[in-house]
């Protein structure tokens, strides 16, 4: 019976030894940790105020294209530049200027041209849903071209719509 009583105790004894021993929690610190980078934004030099241009152009019973690209307008049908003039108005694409984070990878794209004339249209070309990297000085020059659609006999006007340029991170 004593060493019944002994070995009990010594269980009981081994018993709270092991949890005296034993962890019931751990901690870690932990951190938290952001870089800011400069926002993403697009402008127009002041030189050029995102004016898509095609200069001056002469409609006549057929209508017709005038392509824009590069500072050099391409006429298809019978929709022309002012023959004999000395002057076809300005003739240029429009540019944007999109600043950000050094090299920084982006997208850009063009909303439709609205707010033009019955029967004239313009497609741009150059700025559709592209991606692209800022510089390592966190610029970017975007080129927008484009198509005029000429209606025929639209009479002398001037045609002016609008379209937003965006630009955003990836």
């Amino acid at each position: 019976m004593k060493k019944s009583i002994m070995v009990a105790a010594a269980l009981i004894v081994a018993g709270f030894a092991g949890n005296a021993f034993a962890q019931n929690s751990a901690t870690a610190n932990g951190t938290a940790n952001a870089t800011i980078i400069a926002p993403i934004s697009i402008s127009s030099p002041e030189n050029n105020g995102g004016a898509l241009d095609f200069g001056n152009i002469v409609s006549t019973s057929n209508g017709g294209t005038v392509s824009e690209s590069g500072g050099n307008d391409n006429y298809t049908g019978d929709a022309g530049s002012n023959p004999g003039a000395n002057n076809t108005g300005t003739i240029q694409d429009a540019v944007f200027d999109v600043t950000g984070a050094d090299n920084a990878y982006f997208a850009y794209s063009s909303s439709s041209v609205t707010g033009l004339p019955a029967g004239f249209s313009v497609s741009l070309t150059g700025a559709d849903n592209l991606s692209a990297q800022l510089s390592n000085t966190g610029t970017y020059t975007i080129t927008v071209g484009g198509t005029l659609t000429v209606p025929a006999n639209a009479g002398a006007q001037n045609v002016s719509g609008t379209w937003t340029e965006t630009a955003q991170y990836n």
